[in-house]
């Protein structure tokens, strides 16, 4: 790459997904502008490694699995060279002008939400979301997240990596069940007061397939466990200022 630098820095997440792991690459190779692609692998038992080696990617090895992909995120604050980084699970992709789209909303800001493509583990549309709704005022995005228990996630968009890094920010989990690394991740980010923007457009595509949803019963009772957990965090950081 000699001394020229990146437009942005792509981290993949990746964990036993080598099945979808080279779209998700092949999206990153593909986007419009130039970007760094590093792949984070969270001690895969499966050929994820091998896949990620016939690329022209960093790829950054764990020999004992986190659990999340916290690691990955921090992992990739910690070695973009780009100015910009976003973060890709292994078993989504990107449209081409994913990138390129959301560096061209990122002037003066630090966090560019996206919109979302779901879509199915065939990689058949299922729907579109935005975040339109979402407040880009950061004390009144914490504040609706207090009311809401819930955020933008970090991987659904673009970030500055001198934000993340001036404020030490890196992927956390909730403490007492390790879950909801998402969701713990961006009240800690956006707790930073980031400078927000959005891009409508549904240029990440987000699968949901067996491997991304659980059983009924599993699922209710973590989301209470979630809930809790945000509620302990929201009872412990000074607010002075948020309003409801």
């Amino acid at each position: 790459m000699g001394e020229h630098t990146p437009r942005a820095t792509i981290v993949i997440c990746s964990y036993n997904y080598a099945h979808y792991l080279p779209r998700a690459i092949e999206s990153a190779l593909g986007q419009t502008v130039d970007v760094e692609i590093i792949v984070v692998d969270d001690a895969s038992t499966d050929d994820s490694c091998a896949v990620a080696g016939r690329y022209p990617v960093r790829l950054i090895e764990h020999s004992i699995n986190s659990g999340s992909m916290a690691q990955a995120w921090t992992d990739g604050i910690r070695t973009a060279a780009a100015d910009y980084i976003h973060f890709l699970s292994a078993d989504d992709y990107l449209r081409r002008d994913a990138i390129e789209l959301m560096l061209g909303k990122m002037q003066g800001h630090d966090w560019c939400y996206c919109g979302l493509a779901l879509v199915d583990g065939r990689g058949q549309h299922l729907e579109n979301w935005s975040y339109a709704d979402w407040p880009l005022d950061s004390d009144a995005a914490l504040a609706r997240a207090r009311r809401t228990l819930s955020m933008p996630v970090p991987i659904v968009g673009l970030h500055r990596v001198s934000f993340l890094r001036k404020n030490h920010l890196q992927g956390v989990r909730f403490p007492s069940t390790g879950y909801a690394e998402d969701l713990a991740t961006a009240l800690e980010w956006v707790r930073c007061r980031p400078r927000i923007c959005r891009l409508d457009a549904p240029v990440y595509h987000y699968r949901r397939h067996s491997s991304t949803t659980s059983g009924a019963i599993h699922a209710a009772a973590k989301r209470v466990l979630v809930k809790r957990e945000a509620l302990k965090w929201f009872s412990q950081i000074d607010l002075q200022g948020v309003d409801d």
